[in-house]
């Protein structure tokens, strides 16, 4: 059992890892091999907002707004992490982070929790997670509208 799986089973998410046969590098691909449509697909984005480093989780299709995670935050600056510090900080690399489990601070943007179910990044390349959206929602997150309109 991987750490994904671990936190599945042991926050009683109702959740699925999905194994695909294709890679799923791109939104249009993640949807294509799950024959979904492109905004069921989450990306899960570490950001640096001053010194603290936030899982930001969107719809796949749409772009994150640094100034409204920067009012969101009352701070300064943010800005996308290296892959190299996604990669340290969750132990998994750029288009395989999931939306739970990573033990950062989380933004959800609003929009999420008006679907019944998404599909992010699933802890490999060719793995996806399903799950309802409520269920990346805990007392600490921060739910936002985060998103360039």
């Amino acid at each position: 059992m991987n750490d994904l799986e671990r936190t599945i089973e042991n926050r009683g998410i109702d959740a699925e890892i999905i194994e695909v046969s294709s890679k799923t590098n791109t939104v249009s691909q993640a949807a294509n091999a799950l024959n979904t449509d492109e905004n069921n697909i989450i990306k899960s984005l570490v950001v640096e907002i001053d010194n603290d480093d936030v899982l930001v989780v969107i719809r796949g299709d749409k772009r994150v707004s640094f100034d409204k995670l920067e009012d969101v935050f009352s701070a300064e600056s943010a800005s996308m992490a290296s892959p190299e510090k996604v990669e340290e900080l969750t132990g998994y690399s750029v288009g395989e982070v999931p939306p739970v489990g990573t033990g950062l601070k989380k933004v959800v943007d609003e929009e999420l929790l008006e679907r019944k179910v998404v599909y992010g990044g699933g802890g490999g390349r060719k793995k996806m997670l399903e799950l309802d959206p409520r269920y990346m929602v805990d007392e600490d997150t921060v739910v936002e509208d985060v998103t360039e309109e």
